[in-house]
Order: structure tokens, then C-alpha cells, then sequence
């Protein structure tokens, strides 16, 4: 099939970029193993350098190629997504892969290099990842699944709602990610709980975009790239149920459509019951501040799919389906909400310890304070490769990559051309209701009465880029197939002379267009923003803006016109995206990590009254990931009947009542302090370490010279700076602990 040279020479240029992109994150990823710079882009050239980036640049390139100028290739991937995602994921699953960052636990354990990181580089920013929420649900598996574990906290820890871990309970029903470890073990379950996810939401967000663009094959991909591949996305990806609110939400809204649609008894009872559990696994995310903003988008979404089904149907046939839905839904609807409510009656202990507690506490939020964060999309691009330089760090500084406020621009002339039409685009509509109201509460903010009413004194302006930002991308992609849809039998003839000057016009102003933005990013972020950062911006920037600059004559000279230059410009957010976390294989560095070794014998000759103490929550979280119970690991809600043991007046609850990363080391006397919201130092006399009902002590320090009459520290085993101590109580007249 014909294609013009000037879409020829776009996929090129984008397969330049994304070549060099890759070749410098390898290169930074180099740099952080072994502190040498060498390589094409941060050091010096060499021939690998350069075999790297010809290498990628073919493969995209010739990718691009095949997809674009044989339509069937697309057309056989679409139709095939399901079995091929499937077969992906089993590929990826028996091979061991994730992007954890797990390999962080080498480094922490003073290992060289990254161990099992194939590409790119493990984030000691996604903390919550590889030092919490992964080593819980090591201990999970290694502890059987049990719903309260005997390991976190020291034993008696509820793991089905406060970072949900992978348990034998009802609320793993709604948690399907989580199912890979109970089935596949801990390293296999890793890797589904990575693979699944991200191949589920960029299949799920398709299938809803070609609802937003009527069927419209490179447009729902093109948009599917952009959230799928998002920075934010990928740099919030493990935790707080960042891809579950897209997979779920989506899914409600095609699982609706599909339901209004089905035609026999047996399709309605089964779309039931997926509507149903789909909005189990919603609720059961329990992240207020990303689930109530995306209730509003996914229930304006499912306001137009009704609407769009009710129109034309006359009004008896509407009410003779509603009447056939009516048991199904009913039933469908009350067994899951038995499920829900037992699963949160079942936690509800844990569930107000939290709501009770200092930090985090019952959030009240009245919104303000987003202006100044909008900006931060003009220096996403170069979040991978320059992470340090992000304030107050590069993950609460992500975002989309979506051109914004471009969709809600070209969402204006939609619903400017449906008023002189009278044919106004509902979900339009709908979708730009929602910016507004999110887009005002994070800006100006809400009165105490309004915010509470709407659910957002939930929500803090922080928290609203992502909501914000999936918007822009739906608003974009609904805009561009109503503004478009004819384009292809429209483009007007054009002599030699008239494509050239609108060719040269067009280059100028997406120049100027993609140095404004270097510039609002340079203004925004200086910490990020050098030479090299300016020169990747204003590249990714010209690559993402060409679609929209070229002409028709252009775009309409390729496979499915304007649509191929659209699909084409995503593979620069596409690899971005991929530079974020790492692809992992395996999780030797924690798991079989030969520091932690002597501590598992040591651990395994113990019984079951064991209780463990570490100098810091880091080291707690790599004893609980080998099943040995501690109780200052990240205590993820409050123990307040353990710390009254050794604080009976409650002197200090207000410090220890909270979520916390607990540091621990001996002193003359008992006392917390709060350096941060969630850190707890702990002073404690030797005398009080055994009211606590510690056993061990895993320590960097002597801790000998804290022996007293009753309480001693015996030292067990070492390995590398660590020691085990065994704390017992004997009487040994003359050891005073010192002053």
C-alpha cells in the first residue's frame, strides 16, 4: 500500500529518538552499577554504543513499517489481542520478569551491580515498592496466605485491607493480581502481579477507547499507549491500586455496554456478574483520594453509554430490557456487596486503627494548591533519565504526557460545531463537566460543606494529576474522531508550490510550539532541565506535536490517514514509559541474598515465640520477607497495645499511634520521636526490651555493653556488619548499662 515520503520519514525520526532514548537509559543504567560514563550519549562513543542504537532503530523502524504499510498485520493483532496478551503474559511469567525494583536489596545489602536487572535500573524512590509492599507479600507466601499474619508487626496483623497482601480470604476475590502468589509462589507471583496488570490495562483501556472513538482501530491505540505508558503511571504502577482504578473503572464501563447489549438470558446473567465483581474489585482498592475523582469520570462515562443505548430504542423496548436486567443485576449486585461487607467487617479493626490514628488519619481536605503543579507534564519526558532533580521528588511530580489543554481545546470546537448542528456530543460533554469540577477544586478549592458532599475532602490536590490527566487523553482522543471522521474524503487538492509553503509554515510553528514548552519547563523544573534535558524535550516534543502540524495532503498519503501519524508519535511516551522501572528478572537480591543467610538458620532454629528486633524498619522488611516475625518493621497501622507495654501512662501515643518506618536502638531511658510524619525513632532501656517480648535483636552496634543484672544481649551469629543477639534475662551482677 502506498505511503507518502513524509510519513515515511516521521516513523524514522521517531525511531531515532526512541533509539537514543533507550541507549541513554542504558547508559545512566551503566553508570549507577559501576560510577564509569561511557557510551554514545554520557561519556565516551564506542562502537557497542553505536550498535545499539543502529540495532533499535531497525527494529522500531521495520515494526513501524509492518504494521502500517500491511493493514492485515494490524488488523490480525487487534483481532488476536486477547490470545496474544495471554500468551505475553505466560512468556513473561514463566521467564520471571517484572519491573520491580527489588535489585534495590543488593545495593542495601553493599552487593555490586543489580542483580537479575536485564535493563534499565531499580528505583530507590518507589520505597513503598521494593522495600514494603514486596517483601509483605514475600512473607505471605512464605507464611502459607494466612488473612492475619504472625510475621508483620511482630504477629497479629491484619493483611486484607491496609496494603492488601495476597491472603485465603473473601477480599482476595476482588484482588485478582494478588492470586499469582497463592497459585505460583513468590517470585512467579511477582511476575504476574507486574506482566498482568500492565497487559490487562492496556487491553482494557483499548476496548473502552473504541467505545470513546467508534471503532476506530489506531485512534483507541494511540490513546491506549498514552495511559498504558504514562509516566505517572509507571512510576506510581505497584502500589495504591494505580492500575487496578483504570482496569476496574474501565471495565465497568464496557462490562455496562456489553450488558445493555446482550441478547439472551445467559449473556445478562454473565454480564451481571462481571458489573457486579467489577465493582467489588473498585470499592475494595480502598485509596479515597484517586478512587472518588475517577468515579466521576468512569460514572460520566457510564452515563453515556446508557444514553447512547437508550437512543432510538422506543420506550417499551427500553423498559422490557431494564425489566430483564432487574434480577441478575439485583442478585449479581447483593452477593457481591455480602463479600465486600464481610471482607471490611472481617478487617474492621485494622480499618479504624487507621482511621484513628495521627498519621494518616481521617483525611478533611478542601482542594487548592494544583496551579502550580499543572507545569509538570512539559518536563515528564526526561523523568526517567534525570529523576534526582524533581521537586519534592520525581513521583509526585509525574503526569501524563498529553498535550494539555490540548484535548480540551479541540473538545471546545466539538461542542461549538454540535450547538450550530444541534447535535451536541453527550460524553463531551459529560467528560468536560467533570475537568471543570476537579479542575476547581484543585484550584481554587471547595467550602468545607461542598467538598464534603462531593467526596473530595478525601481527596488532596496532589492527588488529582492523574484523574486530570486521563481526562485530557479521553477528551483528545473522542475530539480528534469527531473532528476527523471524514478527514480522508476532504483533503483539498494542493499544487507544488502552495504544500510547500504550508509544509515550511508548519515547521516553523511546531519548532515554535516545541521550544515554548522547553521553555515552560525549564521555568518550571531548573533543577532537571539542562542541555541535554532541553534537547531530549524538545525532540519528544516535535515527535508528539507533528501529527497534529502535518498536513492532510500528508497524512492522508498513509494507511488510516492522520490516525498512523498519531499511533506513530506514541511510541516516544511508549518508551519513555519503559524507562521508568527496570525489567527485573527474578528476586535473588532479597530472597536468596547471601548476608540474610546466617539470620534465616538462626531464625529457623527458634520457636514459635520468637520475636525479632532490627536497628531500622528497612532491615525489619528483609527479615519479614524471609518469614522471621519483627515487630518494628513498617508497621502499616498502629500497634498501640504492644508500645503501652513500655508506655503505660501513654505519654507518647501521639508519636507511636501512626502508619510508621520504625528505627530502634538502646538507651538510658524509653522515649519516641517523630522526625517525620512516617518515622518513629525509638529509644528504649535495656530492662524494657524484654517487655516487649523481643528474643533477638539484629544490630550493626555492640550491643553488649547494654548488658544489665536482667536483661542481656548475647551476641548469636554475624554476617557482614550485622550480629544477631539473643536477649535473654539472667541475673549478671556488676553490668550497669551505661550512662
Amino acid at each position: 500500500m502506498q505511503r507518502s515520503r513524509g510519513f515515511v520519514l516521521f516513523q524514522a525520526a521517531v525511531a531515532v529518538f526512541c533509539g537514543l532514548y533507550l541507549e541513554a537509559a542504558y547508559e545512566i543504567s551503566g553508570f549507577s552499577r559501576t560510577g564509569i560514563a561511557a557510551g554514545l550519549l554520557f561519556g565516551t562513543p564506542t562502537v557497542g554504543a553505536v550498535m545499539r542504537v543502529g540495532i533499535a532503530f531497525l527494529a522500531i523502524f521495520v515494526a513501524q513499517h509492518l504494521i502500517t504499510r500491511f493493514s492485515r498485520v494490524f488488523d490480525w493483532i487487534v483481532e488476536h489481542r486477547i490470545v496474544l496478551g495471554l500468551a505475553l503474559l505466560g512468556v513473561l511469567v514463566l521467564l520471571e520478569v517484572s519491573g520491580s525494583s527489588i535489585a534495590m536489596w543488593g545495593t542495601y545489602f553493599g552487593e555490586d551491580g543489580f542483580r537479575g536487572t536485564l535493563f534499565g535500573m531499580p528505583r530507590q524512590v518507589r520505597s513503598d515498592e521494593w522495600t514494603v509492599f514486596t517483601p509483605f507479600s514475600l512473607s505471605q507466601v512464605a507464611t502459607g496466605g494466612h488473612p492475619v499474619s504472625d510475621v508483620i508487626r511482630g504477629g497479629g496483623t491484619d493483611v486484607t485491607m491496609v496494603y492488601a497482601q495476597p491472603s485465603w480470604c473473601m477480599a482476595t476475590l476482588f484482588r485478582p493480581f494478588l492470586w499469582g502468589y497463592l497459585v505460583l509462589g513468590g517470585t512467579r507471583g511477582l511476575s504476574f502481579f507486574w506482566c498482568a496488570r500492565a497487559i490487562c490495562l492496556l487491553l482494557v483501556t483499548f476496548e473502552c477507547f473504541l467505545l470513546l472513538t467508534g471503532g476506530r482501530r489506531r485512534l483507541s491505540a494511540y490513546g491506549a499507549m498514552l495511559i498504558g505508558f504514562a509516566p505517572i503511571v509507571e512510576w506510581w504502577f505497584a502500589v495504591n491500586g494505580t492500575a487496578e482504578l483504570f482496569i476496574f473503572g474501565q471495565g465497568l464501563v464496557i462490562a455496562l455496554h456489553q450488558l445493555l447489549h446482550a441478547d439472551t438470558p445467559a449473556r445478562r446473567w454473565l454480564g451481571s456478574a462481571l458489573l457486579a465483581w467489577l465493582l467489588g474489585c473498585y470499592a475494595m482498592i480502598i485509596y479515597p483520594a484517586w478512587q472518588v475523582p475517577f468515579t466521576y469520570v468512569f460514572g460520566a462515562m457510564g452515563i453515556w453509554v446508557v444514553s447512547e443505548w437508550s437512543r432510538g430504542r422506543q420506550r417499551e423496548e427500553r423498559r422490557e430490557t431494564l425489566l430483564r436486567l432487574l434480577l441478575p443485576l439485583i442478585t449479581s449486585v447483593a452477593v457481591v456487596a455480602t463479600g465486600v461487607g464481610y471482607s471490611i467487617w472481617s478487617a474492621s479493626d485494622a480499618l479504624q486503627a487507621v482511621s484513628q490514628s495521627v498519621y494518616p488519619g481521617h483525611r478533611f481536605e478542601q482542594g487548592g494548591g494544583l496551579a502550580a503543579l499543572l507545569p509538570n507534564w512539559t518536563a515528564a519526558p526526561v523523568s526517567p533519565l534525570w529523576p534526582a532533580g524533581f521537586a519534592p521528588n520525581v513521583c509526585e511530580s509525574a503526569t501524563f504526557i498529553a498535550l494539555a489543554p490540548l484535548g480540551v481545546l479541540l473538545s471546545c470546537v466539538v461542542l461549538a460545531r454540535g450547538v450550530r448542528s444541534k447535535s451536541p456530543d453527550v460524553i463531551t460533554i459529560l467528560l468536560l463537566a467533570v475537568y471543570a469540577l476537579l479542575m476547581a477544586y484543585g484550584i481554587w478549592g471547595f467550602p468545607p460543606l461542598l467538598a464534603k458532599v462531593t467526596l473530595l475532602s478525601n481527596v488532596t490536590a496532589n492527588r488529582l494529576p492523574l484523574p486530570l490527566g486521563y481526562l485530557d487523553v479521553a477528551l483528545l482522543v473522542r475530539a480528534i474522531s469527531r473532528l476527523h471522521a471524514n478527514e480522508a474524503n476532504t483533503a483539498p487538492a494542493q499544487n507544488g508550490a502552495n504544500r510547500g509553503a504550508r509544509a515550511c509554515l508548519s515547521l516553523a510553528m511546531l519548532a515554535s510550539a516545541s521550544a515554548a514548552l522547553v521553555l515552560l519547563a525549564k521555568w518550571h523544573a531548573p533543577g532537571v532541565v539542562d542541555t541535554k534535558a532541553a534537547a531530549v524535550l524538545f525532540a519528544a516534543f516535535a515527535l508528539l506535536l507533528m501529527p497534529f502540524a502535518a498536513s492532510r495532503h500528508a497524512c492522508d498519503g498513509t494507511p488510516g490517514g492522520r490516525e498512523s501519524w498519531l499511533a506513530t508519535s506514541a511510541l516516544v511516551v511508549v518508551v519513555i514509559g519503559m524507562c521508568v522501572n527496570p525489567i527485573q528478572r527474578g528476586t535473588d537480591s532479597l530472597t536468596n541474598n547471601s548476608m540474610l543467610q546466617p539470620i534465616r538458620e538462626v531464625a529457623a532454629t527458634g520457636g514459635e515465640s520468637d520475636l525479632w528486633v532490627t536497628d531500622n524498619a528497612t532491615l525489619g522488611q528483609a527479615c519479614v520477607s524471609q518469614a522471621i516475625p519483627v515487630i518494628n518493621c513498617v508497621n502499616v497501622y498502629p500497634n498501640l497495645k504492644l508500645w503501652q507495654r513500655i508506655d503505660p501512662q501513654g505519654t507518647f501515643e501521639q508519636a507511636y499511634n501512626r502508619y510508621a518506618y520504625i528505627n530502634m536502638h538502646l538507651g538510658s531511658e524509653t522515649s519516641f520521636q517523630v522526625p517525620q510524619p512516617d518515622l518513629l525513632d525509638v529509644t528504649i532501656r535495656p530492662d524494657d526490651v524484654p517487655k516487649l517480648g523481643v528474643t533477638h535483636w539484629l544490630s550493626t552496634e555492640d550491643l553488649s555493653p547494654w548488658n544489665t543484672e536482667t536483661t542481656r544481649f548475647e551476641p548469636v551469629v554475624s554476617s557482614g556488619p550485622y550480629t544477631v543477639y539473643a536477649v535473654t534475662q539472667a541475673p549478671s551482677p556488676g553490668n550497669k548499662a551505661p550512662a
